[in-house]
């Protein structure tokens, strides 16, 4: 046995997912198996699971149903993405090896290489005005290539039913929410694509040529390509006009609120992202203020 902690819910995984010690054997059990050497590993950023880097990758570690969460989806969706991606020629961290060690828990694993550059958040602090408007149209060159039609992998999400009755939702107004799932079920799925649908300033690269990769591909779906678009404009750019300028060229800030409202309201993170990017959301009792509010800020964006 390689591992030899206990794990029976979500509070004994938060003590030892980023344990090297406890995980030591175990990685070098996956990396004997897949014909890689066993160097000396460091912690990456905590998430929700065990994730390491040695030697110029990184090693991944998933929870296992034992700790209260499912994350075969999310080991799904990572693998076919970083495949998918690799398939389109997108500049996005390479699969070396996927699979499952039985032990004393079910471990699914991912072994990806290590991508050199600052996350989003670091490389646009030394951006300008121009630099920021080529980053825009850069990523809008990926997305476009990667937000495109494809068949469906893993668990299928319903996205409208998830977005109808998401716990992030429960913050907001009663008269709010009931506006909100009457107006989500007249939305449109037609045309949906493959999205990242997590496309924050973490999960986005940039090496010192400002070139960018993508990586953590937990969170792809099949859904309408707003709900890529809407996370990008209030999420990633945050309104920031010369983001905003080289992702959706000349585009009105009216198109762009009703183009984000209605990707937030489908998007599993909606909820949050209006709470953090907009505020005050003890005020938004209708769809008409959040209009107002995300035309407002398009507004102020892109003055």
């Amino acid at each position: 046995m390689y591992f030899n902690e206990t794990i029976c819910g979500w509070g004994d995984w938060g003590k030892v997912f980023q344990s090297r010690a406890a995980f030591a054997p175990l990685v070098k059990a996956v990396c004997e198996r897949e014909g890689l050497p066993f160097e000396p590993f460091l912690n990456c950023t905590p998430g929700t699971n065990a994730v390491f880097e040695a030697g110029g990758r990184i090693i991944k570690v998933f929870a296992p149903l034992e700790s209260g969460l499912n994350t075969l989806p999310d080991y799904q969706s990572e693998t076919f993405g970083m495949q998918r991606a690799e398939k389109l020629g997108l500049h996005a961290a390479r699969l070396l090896a996927a699979g499952e060690l039985q032990d004393r828990y079910l471990f699914r694993y991912l072994i990806m290489q290590k991508l050199p550059g600052k996350s989003f958040a670091q490389a646009k602090k030394q951006m300008d005005a121009h630099r920021k408007q080529e980053a825009g149209k850069q990523l809008r060159r990926i997305t476009d290539r990667m937000n495109t039609p494809c068949a469906p992998w893993g668990e299928p999400v319903d996205v409208r039913e998830r977005a109808l009755w998401g716990e992030r939702w429960a913050p907001f107004s009663e008269s709010f929410n009931r506006e909100r799932r009457a107006f989500t079920k007249t939305l449109s799925l037609e045309n949906p694509v493959y999205v990242h649908g997590d496309l924050n300033e973490d999960n986005l690269l940039v090496d010192e040529k400002g070139q960018i990769a993508v990586i953590d591909f937990a969170d792809s779906l099949i859904a309408p390509v707003c709900y890529e678009q809407a996370l990008i404009a209030s999420e990633l750019f945050q309104f920031e006009r010369p983001f905003l300028s080289g992702y959706f060229g000349d585009c009105r800030p009216e198109e762009l609120a009703e183009l984000c409202l209605s990707g937030l309201l489908l998007h599993d993170f909606g909820g949050d992202i209006l709470r953090t990017r907009l505020g005050g959301i003890e005020t938004l009792h209708s769809l008409d203020d959040l209009r107002k509010r995300l035309r407002r800020r398009f507004s102020e964006g892109l003055k």
